[in-house]
């Protein structure tokens, strides 16, 4: 949950540069306020689903909300940051997909729950590894077309505005 809000935070302000009067890149920033809206209701819904489990809301979990996400822009080279910005956005959705496919492992392989583990949260990170499975694949399709045109302005011109 800490993960979707901390992504949510860094690629809403990271949008916010793109579409700024620095960069004029408004297909990337809007791509990256669609993901920032979606790792938001992925979290929430982590934390609908931790709390109908019958999760605990004390003090110690008030302390895990700390959130470091901010805008990853710098420098002044803006194709390089672009490449930065759709190769991050590829790595963080595999790795996302790797930390829910390993959840979703626990669940099941839990020991304290009869017979097989907790079926409904693997059911839910299931759902949630593939939804995320999708996104990583449209990601890395976007990045490949994103190298093979990158020397072309204009190319890349009608590659953001088609994201």
């Amino acid at each position: 949950m800490k993960l979707n809000i901390d992504l949510s935070l860094k690629q809403l302000f990271t949008s916010k540069q793109y579409s700024g009067q620095n960069v004029q890149r408004p297909g990337m920033a809007k791509l990256l306020a669609e993901e920032s809206n979606r790792h938001w209701e992925d979290g929430i819904n982590v934390l609908k689903k931790h709390l109908q489990i019958g999760g605990l809301v004390d003090d110690s979990f008030l302390n895990y909300f700390t959130f470091t996400g901010k805008g990853e822009l710098g420098g002044v080279y803006i194709a390089q940051n672009y490449r930065n910005t759709m190769l991050n956005l590829v790595k963080t959705s595999r790795a996302m997909v790797n930390t829910l496919t390993d959840y979703h492992y626990v669940a099941i392989q839990s020991t304290t729950l009869p017979p097989y583990g907790d079926l409904d949260v693997a059911h839910f990170l299931s759902e949630l590894a593939e939804k995320e499975a999708e996104i990583a694949y449209k990601m890395t399709t976007g990045y490949l077309i994103h190298e093979s045109i990158a020397s072309s302005g204009v190319a890349l011109d009608m590659f953001d505005e088609n994201l």
